[in-house]
This record gives structure tokens, C-alpha cells and sequence, in this order.
């Protein structure tokens, strides 16, 4: 019964939590530029907004009801900007619109600190207790705190694992272009979140590697062990000198048919189109499909 209701209690966090009419805003200063009073490299710039974009979103959705939600494009919090120059630094002001402004919403700085962080016990209690007295703060939900805090970090869990890859872009320009990072509340001088090269060091360093979504890829087989399904594929596009990519094949059709798409592709030296999990490394590229389907390209 404690888990229900405390489930229960999570979802009626939506009603609770009221949409903010007024973005939130979060700065974020490029400082120590390397290049000049106002210049950043802008293929890591660009990589960088993507990926605070995306831990931005991601929080600010979030802070409606609780729930983490992969897909950007599913998020109703839509992240823009006003950007702002002061000699030697780039400032950009993020607004989160549509995001609450209730309880979880107290939380958006916070979270901010954890997922941008080196999410060790201390931070992990800071987050907790953070959670704990905002919960703490509705009569509704302060009998049943604990188990929705429980419920919700499991969540922020998940959420936190799920942006590490936008993490590592949101640090792309750091000890290349920038000399750090930082966050800002709103008409705040004080930030509450630096990232510089030794985070950023600590960080890579740490990092495993992690999975992205399915994506559909083209490409030819290369190699291909008929027993075991372990293969290597050329990707349409790629340079002859690019290195081909591994890959396991998890399709049922291939143990279960014997004339497959896969050893008929491999056979006549013809492309496929694969829908297929790929493994990432630290640096964001594949180094591994996990393919689960396939047709004739």
C-alpha cells in the first residue's frame, strides 16, 4: 500500500506543480576565452549549447510531474536564449519556458548541480535533502516524504545516466576554447555551477561508455560469422579508409531463417538498411551496432 500511494503521490505532483508564465532563466557565462574578447570556436560552442539544451530541457520537464522523458522532442519545455557579450566572456541566457514554478521547480538548481557534478555521496545527500524539505513543504505529501523521495531519485538516477552524453558535449569548448563554464539563477552573481578543465578532466576520465537510442544506418557487411552473428559494416558515406564498425547482430531472422537478409546481403556484397542500437565512447562516436532489424538498401 506504501508504494502505491507514494506512487500516486508522485503523479498528483503534476497537479500540484503550476506552469511557470515567466520563463526561468539560467546564464550561462563562457569565461577565459582563449581566441580573443568575444571569440569561441563554434563547432565546439555549438556542441556545447546542444548539450546544456538538452540537460535544460530535460530538468525543466522534469520539474512538471516528475517523470524523466528521453525523447527531447516529446518535452512541452522548450529551451531559447538571449545572448549577451562582456569583454573576454560570451554570456547566454537560457529560458526554460513552460517549466513549474511549483515544487519540483525548486529543484531545477539543484538537479542542475547534481547532473553537472561528480555525483559522489555528498552531492547525492545534498540533492536528497534538497527534495526531502521541498516535499516537506506540501501537508498532501510531507506524511509519505520519504518514499516519494526514494521514488523520485530513482528517477533523477536514470534522468542523470541518460545525459551523460549531453554532459560531455556541454563541456565540448572547456580547456580547447574557454577556460570555464558557469551557471547562474537569474539576476544572480554567484554561480551555481563551474565547469573547468579539471572537472572536465575528471569527468572524461570516468566516463564509460553508454548507448544511444535505435537509429536506421546503411551500410554494407563486410565480415560476418555465420554462427555467431558478430560482424563488421561499412557505412554508405564513410571514406574507404574509414574504419569499419563492429556489430552484433540480435535480429531473430537471422538464427531462425536460413536464407536472411543478412547473409544474402554479405553474399552479393549489396548494402542493407538496419535499424540498430550503437555503443558510444566517451567522445560520442560509434564504436558498435546492435542491430535488431534489417532490409535490402
Amino acid at each position: 500500500y506504501g508504494n502505491s500511494y507514494a506512487m500516486n503521490s508522485v503523479r498528483h505532483l503534476g497537479e500540484i506543480n503550476a506552469v511557470e508564465d515567466q520563463p526561468i532563466a539560467i546564464t550561462i557565462k563562457y569565461d577565459g576565452l582563449v581566441q580573443g574578447a568575444h571569440t569561441i570556436d563554434l563547432l565546439s560552442f555549438g556542441e556545447s549549447l546542444q548539450g546544456l539544451s538538452k540537460i535544460l530541457s530535460t530538468v525543466g520537464q522534469f520539474s512538471i510531474d516528475g517523470k524523466y522523458i528521453r525523447k527531447y522532442s516529446a518535452h512541452s519545455v522548450k529551451v531559447v536564449t538571449e545572448a549577451k557579450l562582456s569583454p573576454g566572456s560570451i554570456d547566454i541566457t537560457a529560458l526554460l519556458i513552460g517549466a513549474s514554478s511549483g515544487l519540483l521547480g525548486a529543484l531545477i538548481t539543484p538537479l542542475l548541480q547534481y547532473i553537472l557534478s561528480r555525483k559522489d555521496k555528498k552531492e547525492m545527500e545534498y540533492l536528497a535533502k534538497a527534495l526531502e524539505q521541498t516535499l516537506a513543504q506540501n501537508k498532501e505529501l510531507a506524511e509519505n516524504s520519504q518514499k516519494i523521495s526514494e521514488s523520485l531519485l530513482r528517477t533523477i538516477e536514470r534522468m542523470s545516466d541518460g545525459l551523460a552524453k549531453a554532459n560531455l558535449e556541454a563541456m565540448s569548448p572547456v580547456g580547447r576554447s574557454c577556460g570555464k563554464i558557469s551557471l547562474f539563477n537569474s539576476g544572480e552573481s554567484q554561480p551555481f555551477v563551474i565547469v573547468d578543465k579539471e572537472f572536465k578532466d575528471f569527468l572524461t576520465s570516468q566516463e564509460t561508455p553508454s548507448i544511444d537510442e535505435s537509429n536506421t544506418y546503411v551500410g554494407t557487411i563486410t565480415e560476418l560469422d555465420k554462427l555467431t552473428g558478430t560482424c563488421k559494416i561499412s557505412l554508405i558515406g564513410d571514406d574507404d579508409d574509414s574504419p569499419r564498425t563492429p556489430a552484433e547482430i540480435l535480429d531473430p531472422s537471422f538464427r531462425l531463417e536460413k536464407n536472411n537478409v543478412y547473409i544474402a546481403a554479405f553474399s552479393a556484397d549489396s548494402p542493407i538498411s538496419f535499424t540498430a542500437k550503437s555503443q558510444l565512447d566517451k567522445d560520442g562516436n560509434i564504436v558498435k551496432f546492435f542491430i535488431s532489424d534489417a532490409n535490402p538498401a
